[in-house]
């Protein structure tokens, strides 16, 4: 997507840094490092996503680093629950409500 625009801009000479990263453009990258993010660009882009998108995501966590990211930033305000939990259809339904 980057290099979309990149080239967009270039082909209307539109000037622009050649540092540019979209990370740079849209947020403090520290900012949520500090909330317990991996500090690689993958992640961080992603989290850009996830804050700015008008959607809920999905994540494919296989090392659970997101988890721990979304846990540790939400506190006490995430509520979890298990598919094996005996109310979770219940619990589901609220949450969508």
């Amino acid at each position: 997507m980057v290099q979309e625009w990149l080239g967009f801009w270039n082909a209307k000479s539109i000037p622009i840094s050649s540092e540019y990263t979209l990370i740079t453009t849209m947020t403090e990258k520290t900012q949520w490092q500090n909330e317990g993010l991996p500090p690689d660009q993958n992640s961080t882009e992603n989290v850009i996503l996830v804050k700015n998108g008008g959607h809920w995501p999905l994540f494919i966590d296989p090392q659970g680093q997101t988890y721990k990211w979304i846990c540790q930033m939400e506190g006490d305000k995430l509520n979890k629950v298990f598919a094996s939990d005996p109310n979770y259809m219940k619990t589901v339904e609220t949450a969508i409500q």
